[in-house]
């Protein structure tokens, strides 16, 4: 159709361009996977016990989440979308990777910082997939543990 009110504009087999570029972003997409897999450091450990993660993290923007410890595993829930839950699975140091499990796309590096006391400090999203759109960002987000009083 846009060829046709171009006029003159050169013939062009749109299909072919449409799969051509599909090829390139797919070729990119694990360029930048390998990239990814191969930065991960192996063998390492959280410098915490699982138990030691869990707990309610509050951002100001987004509210509450919750991580919890059952079975030698840590579950990540957001309170504002319940969709929004799954396991975490180690990648490296105090870095795991949440898997919504309902899209690929929007999985998450979860990194918790530690503060001087060993304990966790704050924890951080940002996207796992380079093929993230910008619905999965993350980078506004900054949880930090909500403390319960005595």
């Amino acid at each position: 159709i846009l060829d046709a009110y171009l006029g003159d504009a050169p013939p062009t087999d749109w299909i072919t361009a449409r799969q051509d570029a599909g090829k390139i972003l797919n070729r990119r997409f694990h360029e930048r996977m390998d990239a990814l897999l191969a930065a991960r450091v192996e063998e390492t450990s959280p410098s915490l016990s699982l138990g030691s993660y869990a707990g309610t993290f509050n951002d100001a923007l987004y509210g509450n989440v919750t991580v919890e410890a059952s079975n030698g595993q840590l579950l990540m829930r957001f309170s504002r979308s319940p969709s929004f839950k799954g396991p975490l699975e180690h990648w490296n140091h105090d870095t795991f990777v949440v898997r919504w499990g309902h899209h690929s796309n929007a999985d998450a590096f979860v990194t918790f910082s530690l503060g001087a006391d060993g304990s966790v400090d704050a924890m951080d999203l940002r996207p796992f997939s380079p093929a993230a759109d910008s619905a999965y960002d993350y980078e506004d987000l900054s949880f930090r543990p909500v403390r319960q009083s005595n």
